[in-house]
């Protein structure tokens, strides 16, 4: 097994940075001092390692542990475009983190469903339409309902032990997916737009039911193929057939339906009005030239994206699946108060707040035990 002093060399040398650069990040003496270090010819400090820590991006009590299990992921971005080699590595290495705490706080609570557990990509893709028929079907066998997108974020968070991410990524960047041997999850850019999030979500499970369960006729398609499936993939994940022709339906006794009536239906699927036009088109409702006009209204689209921003909906902090372990385990005594601060990435007198966010703090002093 590697020495404490190569694995930090390891960690730099992934970064891109040099030792004299390290150095100047961490705060370190010089670089001698860290050529020691990593040589093996002098001890690493606590507060010297808890620096590296913080230039490297990783966790000190897990990297002690040599408990790392995404160390070897794969993942897969979605960006216009992609940050420079440094703040990519420097991201991939900060979620790779929050994997690995996630991993670990399961495996300390004693979690049955460890691992994620998605179902298998049956139908063969050679077709924009099998990604489509894809996208209903999975849909379909997670019970989402008419709206998806309202559920699926949690579903596959706490059924199928999926975590989605919320943070702050790169510039120009807008989701990442990550898998391991048993492990997959996606993050995405928590500054984008709800409709936005909800259909790179959406995108990023293609990508992890492909790399995990790769259809035999789509091992021989390009990245932009893929790109084009998994957008056919999200558009009818989150707009089923089935749902679409029902409100249509619904919306009969009009003769015809005004722009308006398509951005209600965009706000009440959770969808961008791109998202909802172009899956009319290819379900046979609008023409394509239509839906490429109705797209092409700059005033139309702010005014969009003004009745989306001027929700009050409240973006998950990191996960709230995350969020819910770190409580768990703080609560039942496995984590301290300051490991779970350090989890959280806030000081220890603001856990109280995320946690009462999102409803985990009990202010009664009365306790209740219920027999099973």
């Amino acid at each position: 097994m590697p020495s404490l002093g190569e694995r930090l060399c390891k960690k730099r040398e992934s970064l891109g940075l040099t030792r004299a650069q390290a150095a100047r990040i961490t705060g370190l003496e010089n670089q001698q001092t860290l050529y020691k270090i990593e040589k093996g010819l002098r001890k690493v400090q606590i507060d010297e390692l808890i620096a590296l820590s913080k230039a490297y991006a990783f966790d000190v009590n897990l990297f002690l542990l040599s408990d790392q299990p995404t160390q070897n992921a794969n993942i897969f971005w979605r960006a216009e475009k992609k940050p420079s080699k440094p703040v990519k590595k420097k991201f991939e290495l900060k979620l790779k983190m929050f994997l690995d705490r996630f991993i670990h706080l399961q495996k300390i609570l004693g979690k049955e469903k460890i691992g994620t557990k998605l179902s298998n990509i049956t139908l063969q893709l050679s077709s924009l339409d099998d990604a489509a028929e894809t996208g209903e079907q999975y849909s379909k066998m997670l019970n989402l309902g008419d709206r998806p997108a309202l559920v699926f974020k949690e579903i596959l968070e706490e059924e199928y032990n999926l975590p989605i991410f919320f943070l702050d990524m790169p510039d120009r960047t807008s989701a990442i997916s990550i898998i391991t041997s048993e492990y997959a999850a996606i993050c995405v850019n928590k500054r984008e737009v709800a409709w936005r999030r909800n259909f790179d979500i959406a995108h990023e499970l293609f990508h992890i039911l492909y790399k995990q369960f790769p259809p035999k006729n789509c091992g021989g398609l390009n990245k932009d193929t893929q790109e084009i499936f998994a957008n056919v993939f999200a558009s009818a994940f989150l707009l089923p057939r089935v749902s679409i022709e029902k409100e249509i339906k619904r919306r009969k006794g009009k003769t015809r339906l005004s722009i308006i009536d398509l951005v209600v239906m965009a706000c009440d699927y959770d969808v961008s009005l791109d998202a909802l036009l172009w899956r009319l088109v290819n379900l046979g409702y609008l023409k394509r030239d239509k839906a490429e006009a109705i797209m092409e209204c700059d005033a139309l689209k702010q005014y969009y994206k003004n009745i989306r921003r001027s929700g009050l909906e409240k973006i998950p902090y990191i996960s709230k699946k995350y969020v819910c372990l770190v409580f768990d385990a703080f609560r039942r005594g496995l984590i301290s108060e300051m490991r779970a601060a350090e989890y959280l990435n806030v000081t220890v007198n603001k856990i109280n707040k995320i946690f009462a966010d999102i409803g985990l703090m009990w202010k009664d002093d009365s306790d209740f035990e219920i027999t099973m």
